[in-house]
């Protein structure tokens, strides 16, 4: 999995960007055989003459084919950051959830079909 972090008009200290690549790898884990890339990008809404509008955009590559992508806009860069990632982690799971047939009754549960039901 590929991570690219890019920012305009923000302040990007080095345990800022370690921070955000480790949320990332973190977030994105359990589907890096299906995700080739992420790329995370930081602007500052108000640009060069500050402000507190922090703007996060998260876009996931998907090895099969295809994007996702989730933006968060908060005060503060970590915050951004947080909101953009967890929201992009509930995108791609329903997207890559595994599709279960039959009707929903109590808890839903989808299990990986046995050899036994195949042959049938």
């Amino acid at each position: 999995m590929d991570i690219r972090i890019h920012a305009r008009h923000v302040d990007m200290p080095l345990p800022l960007a370690g921070e955000i690549e480790r949320r990332l790898r973190f977030a994105f884990r359990r589907f890096t055989g299906r995700i080739t890339t992420v790329v995370l990008r930081l602007s500052d809404l108000n640009g060069p003459r500050g402000g507190t509008d922090k703007d996060c955009g998260v876009t996931v590559t998907f090895s099969k084919g295809g994007t996702a992508q989730y933006r968060a806009i908060a005060s503060q860069t970590a915050v951004a950051v947080s909101r953009a990632v967890a929201g992009l982690r509930t995108v791609v799971a329903r997207r890559l959830a595994v599709r279960c047939d039959g009707p929903r009754q109590g808890r839903r549960r989808c299990l990986m079909p046995t050899r036994a039901s195949m042959a049938d």
